[in-house]
């Protein structure tokens, strides 16, 4: 079960299809995911130069890669994405990101992504966030559809998809040379209200 704190104030335009959330901040019971803020910088920049993001990067980034990525960021949280932080409770440390954007700027295409540093990874800390920011994304944004892709190699990723219940809908989506699987998780609550 997800909790959502009371500061939450977001709203889906139904006419600009735009996410928006000034005070986002979700709560598993272990897990606590707030919106990106400026103070976030360090953690994002070293997370972001980790081996573990060279895989989804190319490349490793450089320092001034890594923070025109987090300004980008930040920039998109302004712009109908939602990049946050993944604190584990317990430790109030941030472990890790999740985020929810809508993909090149198609409306109403909304995709999620996730990553937990290298030291976090295998514990369920992934589901976890990406669950929470499923049901955010329904209960709240009230979307229809969020999908998300991973590439055929990056089995621990499709483990997480399928364990937070999104259906594989496509395992031949080529995109940028690479090959991906594409999931998606339907807003079941909207399809019995239409």
């Amino acid at each position: 079960m997800h909790y959502y704190n009371n500061s939450i104030a977001s709203t889906k335009d139904q006419n600009e299809n735009q996410l928006s959330s000034s005070q986002l901040c979700l709560k598993t019971p272990r897990l606590e995911i707030v919106l990106l803020r400026e103070s976030d910088c360090s953690f994002v920049v070293s997370f972001l130069q980790s081996s573990g993001m060279v895989y989804l990067q190319g490349g490793l980034l450089t320092e001034q890669e890594a923070h025109l990525e987090f300004e980008r960021m930040l920039l998109a949280n302004t712009q109908n994405s939602l990049y946050c932080l993944v604190v584990e409770r317990e430790s109030k440390s941030p472990i890790g990101m999740v985020k929810l954007y809508e993909y090149l700027n198609r409306s109403n295409f909304y995709q999620i992504g996730y990553w937990t540093i290298a030291e976090r990874k295998g514990r369920g800390f992934a589901p976890e966030a990406a669950q929470a920011m499923i049901a955010y994304a329904f209960e709240i944004c009230k979307l229809n559809r969020v999908e998300a892709y991973c590439r055929h190699e990056n089995l621990a990723s499709m483990r997480v998809l399928f364990k937070i219940g999104m259906s594989l809908e496509s395992n031949s989506f080529l995109f940028e040379g690479k090959r991906y699987y594409q999931f998606a998780a339907h807003n079941s609550a909207k399809a019995i209200a239409a």
